[in-house]
């Protein structure tokens, strides 16, 4: 397991962009998070949707299947995770440790994009034959380049980041409980 040295000194929340969801029309962020800690490690939590999704969003739904379930509203060059990181001075290679909450296209899109960095993931999420989505027609496949950290149970990665085991909207769903500094 990676070493993660704590606390967290710094949370940011970056937009991977909007989606609206056809069964209620409701409208969500796709967000993912930037956790940073006083040992000055940076944590990436999520990675979005794929890139194609930012060049052709309508394409990318059709071509993936995904239009069964809803369409995507905004999403940019500038909603990819680096031009995200790069609006706090970091790069894709900066990142010490990627979690992944669950496999959901809009949530490990980008993850091929972060070989050098660990890859924390429920162990019920990576024993999936790939990242599952609600479109099939051209699903992804797991990076073989990355090192995998699969969590069995819940954890404290570093003080105040816990790392829950949260089955249910997905197999290996994974919630994270953070104590931040007062600010």
């Amino acid at each position: 397991m990676s070493e993660i040295v704590g606390p967290v000194a710094r949370l940011y929340i970056l937009d991977y962009g909007l989606f609206q969801v056809h069964a209620n029309g409701r409208v969500i962020g796709i967000p993912g998070f930037l956790i940073q800690t006083a040992g000055g490690q940076n944590i990436l939590v999520d990675t979005g949707f794929p890139i194609r999704y930012t060049e052709d969003a309508e394409a990318a739904t059709l071509a993936d299947g995904l239009e069964v379930f809803g369409r995507v509203l905004a999403m940019g060059p500038e909603n990819q995770p680096a031009p995200q990181l790069a609006k706090v001075g970091l790069r894709p290679e900066d990142i010490d440790l990627v979690i992944m909450t669950h496999s959901d296209i809009d949530h490990v899109g980008g993850i091929a994009d972060f070989p050098a960095a660990p890859m924390l993931i429920g162990a019920a999420e990576r024993a999936l034959p790939a990242p599952r989505y609600f479109g099939s027609a051209r699903p992804m496949s797991w990076p073989e380049d990355v090192e995998y950290q699969l969590v069995t149970e819940d954890m404290t990665l570093c003080e105040g980041v816990q790392v829950l085991l949260t089955p249910g909207h997905a197999p290996g769903q994974l919630s994270l409980l953070l104590t931040l500094p007062e600010t």
